[in-house]
């Protein structure tokens, strides 16, 4: 798992894990309207998704803590745990993990909330004036 700083390109390998695990890649696209694709860090491959302020989530399946085919479908396939860091300061802000890859996220992001790690910012996605201001045609 990455202790901060550079995360590698997308994963181009055999076994192709980005078509392996294309529906969790839309998923976790749709869940949190961020482009989300396959990295891999050292000898380890993630599904990773970049958020805003330097953060970022990581995903695996197995108990060795990487994406693999290996765990992929099987009677054995362990549980989704989801990681999300804050760059800058090489900290974990959340690690949840639970039978579905959705269910983890949400977790995640509860969590980061209730630890008082949530950024709050003037603009967000959609709201681009503030309320009862906008502009009606």
């Amino acid at each position: 798992m990455p202790s901060g700083g550079a995360i590698e390109s997308p994963v181009t390998e055999p076994g192709n894990l980005a078509e392996v695990y294309r529906d969790e890649i839309r998923a976790l696209a749709l869940a949190t309207q961020r482009p989300t694709s396959v990295i891999r860090h050292g000898q380890s491959s993630y599904l990773c998704v970049e958020f805003e302020f330097d953060r970022f989530l990581l995903a695996t399946n197995s108990p060795d803590g990487e994406l693999g085919l290996a765990t992929r479908g099987g009677a054995d396939s362990d549980l989704w745990t989801v990681r999300v860091f804050d760059r800058p300061a090489r900290r974990l802000l959340a690690l949840e993990r639970s039978e579905w890859l959705v269910d983890a996220l949400d977790e995640s992001l509860l969590h980061i909330r209730q630890r008082g790690h949530w950024i709050h910012s003037d603009l967000k996605f959609g709201e681009l004036t503030a309320p009862g201001t906008a502009v009606h045609a």
